[in-house]
């Protein structure tokens, strides 16, 4: 099994052989072996969640309500993994976007079949744990 970015199993040398940018993903899959572009999932998250709030309440009229206002965030993530030629969607939900968090993603999405990832330069996706 052979990943591009980032994933178990990469060698440090062609991760850091990247150009800058969006540049050099064709060399890279090239490098990786890729057969074709059946085998290459598009990834990345979305953050879902709620922002708890105060709302309004009965009370006679004239009477002035106060209420503590209390923001409460409550978030999970939806990571998600698309092919695009193949017309193939997988998913998982994790808590946060920690490493510790995404690692058991990837390797599921690996005993689903995916063979290659690429993912956005976002911070969350260059984990050492993957």
């Amino acid at each position: 099994m052979r990943w591009v970015f980032p994933a178990p199993g990469l060698p440090r040398l062609l991760l850091q052989s990247r150009l800058p940018g969006k540049r050099g993903l064709t060399e890279q899959l090239h490098l990786a072996g890729v057969g074709g572009p059946q085998e290459v999932y598009w990834a990345d998250e979305m953050r879902v969640g709620l922002i708890g709030q105060t709302r309004r309440v009965w009370a006679p009229c004239g009477v002035k309500v106060k209420q503590a206002v209390e923001y409460r965030y409550e978030w999970t993530y939806l990571n998600l993994a698309v092919n695009g030629v193949e017309g193939q969607i997988i998913w998982n939900w994790t808590e946060n976007m920690k490493a510790v968090s995404i690692a058991p993603v990837v390797r599921s999405w690996a005993e689903q079949g995916v063979k290659i990832i690429v993912w956005d330069r976002a911070p969350g996706h260059r984990g050492a744990v993957y």
